[in-house]
């Protein structure tokens, strides 16, 4: 899977990608821009702070979240969390994780799984 950012057009790293693509070179702005751009906002909400979950650098987890109410995520839950289950294995900074709704008719056309993400590398 290629994502497309200014100037650039990045590669999954199939060495960290398990599970969910992981990319790398992707600096903080980029990645929440990306997040703006896909949710269709202008301005992150505030995030919601997890302190049972820590991000590679021991600070507390942060989440910032976004339901759509038009384009092609209308309907799904997009998350940008900065920790992961994962994350000692894939370096992941960040991660983007699209939910859909439970009900399978009003899921997002083209994905069909219940939940996707899409992991930054530090």
């Amino acid at each position: 899977m290629k994502l497309g950012f200014t100037h650039a057009t990045l590669a999954a790293n199939p060495k960290t990608s398990m599970g969910a693509p992981v990319y790398q070179g992707v600096s903080d702005q980029n990645v929440f821009s990306y997040f703006k751009e896909i949710t269709g906002v202008d301005k992150l909400p505030n995030p919601i702070v997890i302190s049972k979950m820590k991000d590679l650098n021991g600070n507390n987890g942060k989440v910032w979240s976004v339901k759509p109410t038009e384009g092609p995520l209308k309907g799904s839950t997009v998350n940008l969390r900065t920790f992961s289950s994962s994350q000692e294995k894939t370096r992941a900074k960040y991660t983007v994780e699209i939910v859909q709704p439970s009900n399978v008719n009003e899921r997002v056309s083209g994905i069909n799984a219940g939940k996707i993400e899409i992991k930054f590398e530090k």
